[in-house]
């Protein structure tokens, strides 16, 4: 059985981790996620909205800066009796590491997959998250520096080297916000036995009376053992 406890309930609170990395000292600010550094700082009065007037150039910096953002859970005694408990974490954008009780329990590169991190033998109780986040301007430099200079479409900077979205570096009439953040927010799962990880249908033949459809079905297993897979195909009118 899987249980699933998203943190997106949980009050969080987000820092730069140089208070003095804007044009003026920034503490603890409040935090919303899912949701962006951009956001937070907007509705904490830090920047204004960069879609106004020339706010676009003077929120520069948001993107060189390192963001770091904390929360506290609480993990279920249950947890104890699952033979996985993991920190699944589907939408990290982007260049981020992340801690538990200020332990390091894993890194994320690519906001386009979703990222595990173990979390068998944690005890149950209250615990510390925090997930710091690499300024994408400055990750994506690092990248350059380490790979070499690649062409670029338009003066938006190495983009090309994060795997992340790259219209947060702008566009033909997009403004240049690359941004840090969670575009889902992290869930705490347990489970036993095997999971799911993937169905992908593909369908090989259709005609109006009959399809032939190939079903592959991806698994975690916690316990190596046979599994038995039941699809069942539903149709208009529950054909």
């Amino acid at each position: 059985m899987r249980r699933s406890q998203p943190l997106r309930e949980t009050e969080w609170t987000l820092r730069p981790a140089d208070p003095a990395a804007g044009p003026r000292t920034i503490g603890v600010i409040d935090a919303r996620v899912p949701g962006c550094v951009h956001d937070a700082l907007i509705a904490a009065g830090i920047i204004d909205d960069p879609l106004r007037n020339a706010n676009e150039a003077a929120a520069r910096w948001v993107g060189e800066t390192d963001w770091i953002y904390e929360t506290r859970f609480t993990l279920d005694p249950s947890a104890a009796d699952a033979d996985r408990v993991e920190l699944v974490c589907a939408g990290l954008d982007t260049v981020a590491t992340v801690f538990i009780d200020d332990a390091e329990i894993g890194r994320a590169a690519s906001a386009h997959v979703t990222h595990r991190f173990d979390l068998r033998g944690l005890a149950s109780g209250e615990h510390a998250l925090s997930v710091h986040f690499r300024g994408p301007l400055a990750a994506a430099r690092a990248e350059e520096r380490a790979r070499g200079t690649r062409p670029v479409n338009g003066d938006w900077g190495p983009y090309a080297y994060l795997r992340k979205p790259a219209c947060h570096f702008g566009w033909d009439w997009g403004p240049q916000l690359p941004t840090a953040g969670f575009w889902a927010a992290p869930v705490i799962e347990t489970w036993s036995g095997a999971r799911i990880c993937h169905v992908r249908p593909l369908v090989r033949t259709a005609t109006p009376e009959a399809a032939t459809i190939d079903v592959h079905v991806d698994f975690a297993h916690a316990t190596p053992a046979d599994r038995r897979v039941e699809i069942r195909l539903t149709g208009p009118g529950d054909a």
